[in-house]
């Protein structure tokens, strides 16, 4: 009976990381993969519970992690970095190439600006 709500722990343990955190439950269930594989020694018990791990797993997962497919092409590559929407102009003239390359990894030029302190 212990083993059974164990199981049922972490099934909820589970769901409450995908409503909490639902970015981290793919690296929730590899911990519990290696927290399974590291602390038990009964093979079958192992195989029980990575199966209820990776179960409620693919029962649980956000929708939209899978990539959207329509007529069995692949839509619009939006986060790409080759798109033209997040593309950059190229420095056309040299003055402004120079400029870009010793300004590279700099902070941006800070304003003086005079705070009122008479109030």
């Amino acid at each position: 009976m212990a083993i059974l709500a164990y199981q049922a722990f972490i099934v909820f343990s589970l769901i409450v990381i995908r409503i909490v955190a639902r970015r981290h439950l793919a690296t929730a269930c590899f911990v519990w993969s290696g927290f399974t594989v590291l602390n038990l020694f009964f093979w079958p018990l192992i195989l029980v519970q990575l199966a209820v791990v990776w179960v409620t797993y693919a029962v649980l997962k956000p929708k939209d992690d899978t990539p959207p497919v329509s007529d069995g092409q692949l839509g619009p590559l939006t986060n790409s970095p080759l798109t033209p929407a997040t593309t950059q102009p190229l420095a056309t003239k040299p003055e402004t190439q120079l400029e870009a390359k010793q300004s590279a990894g700099k902070p941006p030029p800070h304003k003086n600006e005079t705070l009122d302190t008479s109030q």
